[in-house]
Order: C-alpha cells, then structure tokens, then sequence
C-alpha cells in the first residue's frame, strides 16, 4: 500500500511506501464492520492547520490531502506438491469481464468458484501478484493484434496444430 500526500499549494505528490502489519480500525456505530472501517481508514482525508504536511517542494508546512493508493490482486500462481518438486498453475482475473480463469498445462478453464477478488482464498497460493487500482480506468494486457510477432507466430502454430480456434480464444484473455 502506498501513502500519498498530495500539496494543495503546489500539487506535488509524495508517495510514501508503507508496510503495514497491523492498521488502527476504529469500530463504531457509524462504522459497524470491520469493511467499513477500512474503507474509512482508507478514504481521502484533507490535512489543514495543525494536521498540515511539510511540503519538500514548497520547504514549509502546507495544507494536503491525504490519501491511500490500493492495489488490487489480480493473479495467483498455486503450487501443488513438496520441496522436491510438483506442479504450477495460474489464476487470473479478466480485466473484461471480471471472471477467473485457471490455467493448468494446456487448459484454460472459468472458475467455478464463488471467490471474488475481495475474498479470494487458497492454500496453495505461491505467488501473488496485484496492479494498482485506478478510479476510472481498466487496466489493460496486450490484446492479440499488439502482440510481439514473434508470439503470435507461436501461437498461431499451437491453434494449427490443434484444429481449433477456440483454443487461440481461450489461451489468450485479453485482459
């Protein structure tokens, strides 16, 4: 997670890296779940006064916003197996049209599971991997007419000797 503070007299942004183990949620009435209270945790909130933020730009104490950028998990790469050896597989989330996609060896197959990215769960989830979350905007993943030649040409070769269409579809989700 990222802390940014953004200078209202200058607009200079300072983004701060933080590694938070554990986060001051204050549950109330008005924040009755632990959802709630970290969305509110989470939510721009202006620093004036005594709350202002020193500005390296400006070299004074300035009026800012404070706000957390969030990062979203869109992939997983499960492990199967022990030290000596096993078996890897992905899950990816469509940036299109949001669904999860397991793929395993040569098949690519829609999740059937309930998991969302909110509350997505694994035991064997070896690698995780996240973009960062952008109001208004879906990030994007090469689609098939920008691919490098070179990978295009291999997986057109792999649907020809596979007799189907279907396959290019399902082996590259333009996400």
């Amino acid at each position: 997670m990222i802390h940014s503070i953004v200078c209202q007299k200058c607009e200079t942004p300072d983004d701060i890296p933080s590694c938070m183990l554990s986060l001051p949620l204050s549950i109330q009435k008005r924040a009755p779940s632990v959802n709630t209270s970290l969305s509110d945790f989470l939510e721009e909130k202006p620093l004036k006064g005594d709350d202002s933020s020193y500005c390296n730009t400006c070299k004074s104490k300035e009026d800012a916003i404070s706000d957390f950028i969030e990062y979203e998990l869109y992939a997983l790469c499960h492990h199967y197996g022990g030290l000596g050896g096993g078996h890897y597989t992905a899950e990816i989330k469509s940036f299109d049209n949001g669904h999860w996609y397991i793929f395993n060896d040569e098949q690519v197959t829609t999740s059937l599971s309930e998991n969302t990215t909110e509350n997505k769960a694994s035991e064997t989830a070896y690698l995780l991997m996240y973009h960062r979350k952008q109001q208004g905007t879906t990030p994007r993943f090469s689609e098939m007419d920008k691919l490098p030649q070179e990978i295009q040409t291999r997986i057109d070769e792999y649907c020809e000797n596979h007799h189907t269409e279907s396959v290019k579809k399902q082996h590259v989700i333009s996400s």
